[in-house]
Parts: structure tokens; sequence; C-alpha cells
């Protein structure tokens, strides 16, 4: 909509360095042109309306810069359930189809109750992150998102295995943001990253090939991903991390900085 803030949307396999190409965008752009991580401005938010609640609002203003990203870093992690909810049932009058198709396709999955429990979980996160940071946002204002609906799809497909129509029709149903990052990574650099860090907790593993067919499946997945936002009118931005150092990348994000809305 007309007054939404323009929307910036990381996608990515797993290792690939989403959170580091985020946390570079935003220390290498220009001033007027930075964008803002979503979780900070929904920490904001949620900062904000304790400290009115105490009536300390007028302190705001005052308080260094660096003081407020930390409280709102730290009011991110505290929910607060007025907000909250507020926020989720803004989210499902907003976007109904939605949440209404993964609870019809989790309630027809055969994926154990924990793993539907979780995705549950981490889309509701999700909603109400969307609603508050776009709702308190304006039409000048750049968001980052690393945490997105499109990478909820990937998710989707790690978790259920889900085939291309219902993540398609997945797809269609979610927010389309102005621009969308896909980082990438060839499937040797993304192996030996998950090999050194640790691969994520929910992934079920197999052995060295089959973890090596799981990279090389989402690589794939990823790519149809992309197509089918740029089919939705959204513009789609690639960017390699396949550099062995930070120095390679930061070159990477400055020439991808000047390419963003």
């Amino acid at each position: 909509m007309e007054h939404d803030p323009i929307l910036i949307e990381l996608l990515g396999p797993p290792g690939v360095g989403k959170t580091l190409v985020s946390k570079l965008i935003e220390r290498q752009s220009p001033a007027a042109r930075r964008p803002l991580p979503f979780k900070r401005r929904v920490g904001e938010v949620r900062w904000h309306d304790r400290m009115r609640q105490r009536h300390l609002g007028l302190l705001l203003p005052w308080l260094p810069s660096g003081l407020r990203r930390h409280a709102a870093k730290d009011a991110y992690r505290r929910r607060n359930r007025r907000i909250d909810a507020r926020g989720l049932q803004d989210f499902a009058h907003r976007y109904p189809g939605l949440p209404e198709y993964l609870l019809d396709l989790l309630s027809r999955r055969a994926a154990p109750a924990a793993e539907k429990v979780l995705l549950l979980d981490w889309f509701q996160r999700l909603y109400v992150d969307h609603a508050i940071a776009t709702q308190h946002s304006g039409p000048e204002d750049r968001l980052l998102l690393d945490e997105s609906f499109a990478q909820k799809a990937v998710t989707l497909f790690l978790h259920l295995g889900l085939e291309t129509e219902p993540l398609g029709n997945y797809l269609s149903l979610v927010p389309v943001p102005n621009t969308l990052l896909v980082v990438e990574a060839s499937v040797e650099t993304l192996f030996a990253r998950n090999e050194r860090r640790g691969w994520p907790g929910w992934l079920t593993l197999g052995n060295v090939e089959d973890r090596y067919q799981l990279l090389a499946d989402c690589r794939d997945r990823i790519l149809w991903i992309a197509q089918t936002y740029e089919q939705r009118g959204c513009r789609v931005i690639r960017v390699s991390n396949d550099h062995l150092d930070r120095t390679g990348l930061a070159r990477e994000v400055d020439q991808l900085i000047q390419k963003l809305p």
C-alpha cells in the first residue's frame, strides 16, 4: 500500500551469511538511505510503549542513540502481550488467506506434532513483527528483513519437504517486498561453513552425501522462489558470498547498496 515502508527481504540457504550481509548493508549504507533492521523497529515500538506506560515518554528524544539501540534490542526479546496481540490480529485481518492456508496445510501434513508447533510459533512471531514494523514506519522508511516470508518458504521446504505446488500457493499469499536480496554461495562453501559453525539444530541430517544433496536441493528451490517473486513484481538482486574473508563481501555489499531503493 502507498503508506507502507520500503521493504527489503533477504533470502538464502543455511550458512550463506544473511545476517552478516544485513549488518554490512546497515553499516555501509549512507545515513540518508540506511535501512533499519525490522527487529529493531519492533523493539523500539515495544520499548517506547513501556516508557509511556511508566510516564517517561518525554525523556525518549533526549536519550543517546546508542542507549536507544541497546534498549530496543533488549525490548525485542521481551514480548508485549497487548501490542503483540494487536499486531497478530492486524496481520490476520490484512492477510487472512495466509494463516488460514498454513493451518490447513499443517493439519493435512504427516509431520510430528513438535514440528508443526515449532512452525506455527515461528510464523506467529513473523506475523507480529511484520505488522508492528510496517504499521510504525512511513513510506520514506526502509526496513531490512533477514527473517522474511521468502525465507520461511525455505523453512517449509526443509521441514515438510513441501513440493512446488503448495509452496507456490504459499508464495501467492505472502506480503511481497519491494526488493528481494538473494545471497548465494556454492554448495561446497555452504557445506564447509555449516560443518565449521554447526548445522541448524532443527535439521535432520544424514551422511556427508545427504548433506551435500540437501544444500543443492535448497539452492535450487531458492532460485525457484526468487523467480516466483519476480513474477509477482518484486525486484530481485543477487549477491555472492563465496568470499573467504569479509573484505571481498564488503566490496560486494558496496555495489549492492547502489542498487537498493
